[in-house]
């Protein structure tokens, strides 16, 4: 790509020419490799909705790639507008991240992570249709109620079903602002027999190995060398309903004003905070946030009482759980803004008003950057100019190429290959192939370009040993 549609400003720091964003300033985070990846599609995308009502900024992080209206890995702020599309279908859609204090010789014999793949398959539905799994647990209607509309502060729900309370010390947030009661019957019903499960598509759940970078920083967010589990899931049907039907009234919405979609691309149509239908929408994706809490939650209860199974003393402590398709109020500039992240996570410096009080007040909080199965992670924290991104970094590698494009070119026998040479175990025979390594942006390349422009720096890093993924 003609480096001429970018502008140098800084270290991995440019901004899109304005020329093609009719004069809109959107950086980019992204190193000299990175920015080859950012295509023609996704200046436009992030150039329409830049230009739609009431948008303020729009950001690019390094994982950008086209979206639907918005591209993924962007931050989008607004003051009195709601944006479906820069939260997207699956409404927050969160990484959680469980230390154990197993260590990786506990886990080396491939014996002990099949059957451990087995025991998490016995309490973990997964897939996108999947039935609920046999030792699942399992929801009342009324707790179901509860959950979406109070979330992890439902505590006496979490309690019997063995959550470990203490963990909710540890969330990006407690519960969301939600009204149960504007969700329609057939989100209810999507959801209902949804809470514990993982989802398809780039949802996993792997355990890793992890590497210390920062010393003391890991020991205050209390990481361990040793065996970890990183989740990736969100509200699965339930949140997918909830964007569906926006989407749907919006659309009919703007038709019945006679008002154009921004940028002629219907998937970037909004809605004011202050109407009926944006304060609907407000307490909707609330109830969304709240059930992917509790969710991951569910999911990290299962993944301890799978583990429990080989080795009945082992400790498990949730560290940290994040969300990256979210939109919540913040104070930019001395006022309240409304920041949209899509596949993008909050990394909020040491000082920020919103840590006053937490455990994360002196250092900011973890954020949760995860590659790919052969990869695997790392565990970020903001750095100095965190602000360029309103406090943000990419939630991943960022897609290099789709899905049909990864089945159409690359090739099977290879994919599973790679799996096996690095000795991480799937739950199935073949490895997705949209889902592999290479379907993906140079992981290296995309937190490199984090550290080069200073927005967030390293604290752990961590090697897959084992990854579960629903088959679609």
């Amino acid at each position: 790509m003609s480096k001429e549609k970018f502008i140098r400003k800084g270290p991995a720091h440019w901004i899109i020419n304005p020329s093609l964003t009719h004069d809109k300033k959107i950086p980019v985070i992204a190193n000299e490799n990175i920015l080859e990846t950012i295509t023609d599609r996704v200046i436009q995308q992030a150039s329409n909705t830049a230009n739609a009502e009431g948008v303020e900024s729009v950001v690019l992080n390094p994982d950008a790639h086209e979206g639907y209206g918005a591209p993924i890995g962007c931050v989008v702020v607004t003051s009195r507008t709601l944006m479906p599309g820069p939260v997207g279908f699956d409404i927050s859609c969160s990484m959680s991240f469980l230390q154990t204090d197993l260590q990786p010789a506990d886990v080396l014999d491939r014996r002990v992570r099949r059957t451990l793949i087995q025991e998490i398959e016995k309490r973990i539905a997964l897939g996108a249709g999947s039935k609920p799994a046999p030792l699942q647990h399992r929801v009342t209607p009324q707790e179901f109620h509860e959950i979406i509309g109070r979330g992890p502060e439902a505590r006496e729900i979490l309690t019997r079903h063995e959550v470990d309370l203490s963990w909710t010390e540890n969330l990006e947030r407690k519960w969301l602002e939600a009204d149960p009661d504007v969700i329609s019957k057939r989100a209810f019903e999507r959801g209902f027999d949804q809470l514990g499960s993982l989802g398809g598509g780039n949802h996993f759940i792997e355990m890793e190995t992890s590497e210390i970078v920062d010393s003391k920083l890991a020991s205050h967010f209390g990481i361990t060398p040793g065996v970890v589990i990183v989740t990736h899931c969100g509200s699965r049907g339930f949140g997918h309903q909830i964007a569906s039907e926006f989407f749907k009234q919006l659309e009919h919405d703007f038709k019945a004003a006679g008002k154009p979609f921004p940028g002629n691309d219907r998937e970037l149509v909004f809605c004011y905070r202050d109407t009926p239908v944006g304060e609907r929408y407000w307490k909707s994706v609330g109830c969304g946030a709240n059930f992917a809490i509790v969710n991951h939650l569910f999911i990290n209860t299962a993944l301890r009482d799978s583990l429990r199974t080989l080795f009945p003393g082992v400790n498990c402590y949730l560290v940290y759980l994040i969300s990256h398709n979210l939109v919540q109020p913040e104070v930019i500039g001395g006022r309240t803004k409304f920041i949209h992240r899509k596949g993008a996570t909050r990394a909020l410096p040491a000082g920020h008003p919103l840590l006053e009080g937490t455990k994360f007040a002196a250092t900011g909080h973890p954020a949760l950057v995860p590659g790919s199965a052969l990869v695997g992670s790392s565990l970020m924290v903001a750095d100095v100019n965190s602000h360029l991104t309103h406090h943000s970094v990419n939630h991943g590698a960022g897609r290099a190429m789709g899905r049909n494009q990864a089945r159409r070119t690359l090739d099977q026998k290879l994919v599973d290959e790679e799996m096996e040479r690095h000795d991480v175990l799937f739950n199935y025979r073949h490895y997705p192939i949209d889902e592999s390594a290479a379907a993906y942006k140079n992981y290296e390349d995309v937190i490199q370009s984090m550290l080069e422009a200073r927005i967030a720096r390293v604290v752990s890093q961590h090697k897959p040993l084992m990854v579960l993924k629903g088959n679609d």
